[in-house]
C-alpha cells in the first residue's frame, strides 16, 4: 500500500487544526463526523474540526476499507482533551494502530492518535508506508496494542475547557505574555488558587 497523498494531507490538516485557536472557540463540541453532534443535536455550521475529522477518516476509509472508528487524545496546559468517533456496530473491531501525535506535529508530544479496523491486521501496509513517509522509528506506530481501550461510544471530552485555556492564553498574550509564559502564568494562578487550570483561565476571561 502506497500512502495516498491525500491521506497525509488530510492528516497533516488535522494536527494543524488542533492548535488553531478558532476551531477551538465555534462550538464543536458534541459534533461528529457527518457535523450533527454525536448527540444527534445540530450544530451552528461553524465546525472547522468537524470538517477535518471528516476529511481525515474519508480518505482513512480509502486506505483501510475496515475502517471502525478513531480516537484522539491531546494535552494542553496540563489539560486533556479526548475525542471519540466509531462507525455504528463496532462490536467487530480485530485491530488497532496507534500514532503519537509529535510525530506529525510536535507540539503534542503527549498526544495520541488511535485508529480501529475490524479485520486483522489491517493497518499493517499503512504502519509501514507512514513510518517511511515520516521518518519514524519501526516501533513508533503500536499495532494492536490497545484493544481493551475501545471507546463505548463517539463524545469528546474536554474541548469546552480547552477553548477557555486557549482564549485566557490569548488574553495574557495580549496582556505582554509569550505563549509559553503565558501557560506558566496560568499554571501559577491555578495553583494560587487552588483549581484546576481550565477554571483558573475562566478567572481570567471573566476579569477582562
Amino acid at each position: 500500500m502506497a500512502i495516498s497523498a491525500a491521506l497525509r494531507a488530510a492528516l497533516a490538516a488535522l494536527t494543524a487544526g488542533l492548535d488553531d485557536h478558532d476551531v477551538h472557540g465555534h462550538g464543536v463540541h458534541g459534533h461528529d463526523v457527518d457535523g450533527r453532534g454525536v448527540d444527534g443535536q445540530g450544530v451552528d455550521g461553524q465546525g472547522e474540526l468537524a470538517a477535518l475529522l471528516h476529511d481525515f477518516v474519508e480518505d482513512l476509509k480509502l486506505a483501510v476499507p475496515s475502517y471502525r472508528g478513531m480516537s484522539i487524545r491531546f494535552d494542553v496546559t496540563d489539560h486533556e482533551v479526548a475525542l471519540s468517533l466509531l462507525e455504528s456496530g463496532t462490536g467487530d473491531i480485530a485491530t488497532s494502530m496507534l500514532l503519537p501525535l509529535s510525530a506529525v506535529a510536535s507540539q503534542h508530544g503527549a498526544g495520541v492518535l488511535m485508529v480501529y479496523a475490524s479485520t486483522p491486521g489491517a493497518f499493517v501496509d499503512l504502519a509501514a508506508d507512514l513510518s517511511f513517509a515520516l521518518r519514524l522509528a519501526p516501533d513508533a506506530l503500536m499495532l494492536d496494542q490497545h484493544l481493551e481501550n475501545v471507546p463505548a461510544s463517539s463524545r469528546i471530552d474536554g474541548l469546552n475547557e480547552y477553548s477557555t485555556i486557549n482564549q485566557a492564553i490569548g488574553v495574557l498574550i495580549d496582556q505582554g505574555h509569550t505563549v509559553a509564559s503565558a501557560g506558566s502564568e496560568l499554571r501559577r494562578q491555578a495553583v494560587h488558587q487552588g483549581v484546576a487550570v481550565h477554571a483558573a483561565a475562566a478567572t481570567v476571561l471573566r476579569l477582562i
